[in-house]
């Protein structure tokens, strides 16, 4: 998708989270048809372009409920509020946030990415934040600790291997 899409899925987004009342609109730009629905702290945005290919981005202040669909090997923290969930194509992106630590996050990603059978190729410390770069069987994926005022934004990103 080009540059002028993203910049529009921005503004749609900041424009429903300002909304208090529910709106569902859909629209066409440059061949591809864009429906954005607000229903209180939530919003969808889905995007279907003339090739078929389906972009879904769901956000929530509050957090969303937990995802089903994901491996049963990839962990999820524990208590961990889901707010971000980005699907395209065989990629996932979730966003949780929680109360607990970056190291916490570290410390479970470490312990429970092994057990999981998964290989952790590489391991990066950047300041406030940590990086992980995971790999098992068809499947990569990354997972980024930070922190984000008073929370831990957890970013768990998964896709098939190429």
């Amino acid at each position: 998708m080009n540059v002028s899409i993203r910049l529009l899925i921005a503004a749609l987004l900041l424009t429903a989270s300002a909304c208090s009342k529910s709106v569902k609109e859909t629209t066409t730009i440059d061949g591809n048809k864009v429906t954005l629905e607000q229903k209180g702290d939530k919003a969808t945005m889905e995007i279907k372009s003339k090739t078929g290919e389906k972009v879904s981005l769901n956000v929530s202040d509050k957090g969303m409920a937990p995802v089903t669909e994901l491996p049963k090997d990839l962990p999820v923290y524990p208590k961990a509020v889901l707010k971000v969930d980005n699907a395209a194509g065989g990629m996932r992106m979730l966003g949780f946030y929680t109360p607990d630590s970056v190291a916490d996050g570290v410390k479970f990603y470490t312990e429970e990415l092994k057990k999981q059978g998964w290989t952790i190729a590489a391991s990066l410390g950047m300041g406030e934040g940590h990086m992980f770069s995971i790999e098992k069987d068809k499947r990569s994926g990354q997972i980024m600790i930070t922190r984000d005022g008073k929370d831990t934004y957890l970013q768990v990103t998964l896709s098939a291997k190429d």
